[in-house]
């Protein structure tokens, strides 16, 4: 075989197999459930609502505070109790008390 013909051969295998690892990843992401784009936090988020956990916490508590921005826009579908607005004598939460 010629040199250029053994190149060609090389280059045509080495691209079919970039490409069928490509697709074969793909295919595996789509079927565990692993999506592009979907990071840590929403995963934690989304484990955490489905076994029906809770935040309680308050807008006066900069822990509290901390803990919606660390989950960012993943907080949105965690289930979050504001002890401000729901117990009418709670200053501060739990977490401030104790200095969690």
């Amino acid at each position: 075989m010629q040199k250029r013909t053994q190149v060609i051969i090389t280059f045509s295998v080495a691209i079919l197999l970039i490409a069928g690892l490509y697709f074969f990843t793909d295919w595996f992401s789509k079927v565990t459930g692993f999506l592009i784009g979907e990071d840590d936090k929403t995963k934690l988020a989304q484990c955490l609502t489905g076994r029906n956990a809770e935040l309680f916490g308050s807008d006066y508590c900069k822990e509290c505070e901390e803990q919606k921005k660390l989950f960012g826009s993943s907080f949105k579908t965690i289930v979050y109790i504001d002890c401000g607005k729901t117990m009418k004598f709670v200053r501060v939460c739990e977490a401030c008390l104790h200095g969690i």
